[in-house]
């Protein structure tokens, strides 16, 4: 793709977040939730999708690089990211699990610290859970809301981890959502799957970006469209709440002692 780029009104408030201060409250409960989908993943029954995932990623020939929880294997980032969030499929704040794995896996990778990797995962949680909100109205199709908007939490949680600028970040939202999948049953092993790989489109999409690869700037307004949602991109606006208020240095402590000491191991000091 050749020309400028113009992004969307989402768009830019999304990537508005890549480098604001992030209020307490939303470290802290970002925090909770980290806790929560860490201890799910790692007290996952192993299962057919999942113990696929784990086989491929042995064979894939990529370097290790992040954690495969339950397994303590190192495997590359985005099958980590896609292992993690598959074995936490099924929770009802499963459309988290895609930003939080992500970001978990490129912390891991590129040496990021406790806050580091909290402050991406909260604003991809953030974002997730609010677009995933927005999608609960009369005649909206439905899709499973860790593929349909997870993947764009996930994919802004690497932009931040990576540093990547707002032109980056805006390809890189665009990447993920033309890779909306999913509209199978809970106990399906399609929605498991969807799930997992919510989190890999959320790696690859902001590494992709990162690399030069330019993407579509409207892709909440494209999800919304897709999923007969068109006032999805409303839900952006509130987003806004995350940046109120930076964070003091005892809030931010307090936030970091909530996440599960194993986590914080995978971690710089």
């Amino acid at each position: 793709m050749s020309g400028p780029l113009v992004m969307s009104a989402s768009t830019a408030m999304l990537t508005s977040l890549l480098h604001a201060e992030l209020a307490a409250d939303a470290l802290v409960d970002a925090a909770r939730l980290a806790n929560a989908l860490w201890h799910t993943a790692g007290e996952h029954r192993s299962n057919a999708v999942t113990d696929g995932l784990f086989e491929l990623a042995l064979v894939d020939g990529l370097p290790p690089q992040a954690t495969a929880i339950g397994h303590g294997a190192k495997i590359s980032a985005p099958a980590a990211a896609c292992f993690n969030a598959a074995c936490a499929a099924g929770r009802d704040d499963d459309t988290l699990a895609p930003s939080l794995f992500a970001s978990l896996a490129i912390a891991e990778t590129q040496k990021l610290t406790a806050r580091q990797f909290l402050e991406a995962f909260a604003i991809g949680a953030g974002v997730s859970r609010r677009l995933a909100s927005a999608l609960n109205v009369e005649g909206a199709r439905r899709f499973i809301p860790a593929s349909a908007v997870g993947q764009l939490g996930a994919a802004l949680s690497v932009c931040r981890a990576l540093d990547l600028d707002r032109g980056a970040a805006s390809s890189a939202l665009g990447l993920a959502a033309v890779q909306v999948t999913g509209n199978a049953r809970r106990s399906d092993a399609a929605y498991t799957l969807s799930v997992g790989n919510a989190a890999r489109v959320g790696v690859e999409s902001a590494l992709i970006a990162g690399f030069g690869a330019n993407g579509p700037q409207n892709g909440v307004s494209a999800i919304g469209l897709m999923l007969n949602v068109p006032m999805l991109e409303s839900a952006v606006d509130d987003i806004v709440a995350l940046t109120v208020g930076a964070a003091s240095d005892a809030r931010v402590a307090a936030a970091l002692d909530i996440l599960p000491t194993g986590l914080r191991e995978l971690l710089a000091a």
